[in-house]
């Protein structure tokens, strides 16, 4: 939760047994729309735009090859397979 006041007032209240679990449910399930929200619009926006996801895979795979070729080339030199 990303209210510390509602986190603190319902962590006091359930050591005290003076909340009940729907209302501690109801807070954890807007909390859970506050923090996502704005990923969830995004991902709509991308579900209408393929063209846009699959540059953003390219450009991952990309990345992703380049890292790994790094990393290969450390192990073979840590190996002595590469100078």
């Amino acid at each position: 939760n990303d209210n510390a006041a509602e986190l603190a007032d319902l962590k006091d209240r359930y050591q005290a047994g003076t909340v009940g679990d729907v209302e501690v449910k109801e807070k954890l399930i807007a909390a859970h729309q506050r923090l996502f929200g704005k990923k969830r619009e995004r991902r709509i926006e991308l579900e209408q735009d393929y063209a846009q996801v699959e540059q953003i895979l390219a450009v991952g795979a990309e990345r992703a090859q380049s890292v790994a070729q790094e990393t290969l080339a450390m192990v073979q030199k840590a190996l002595g397979l590469r100078k």
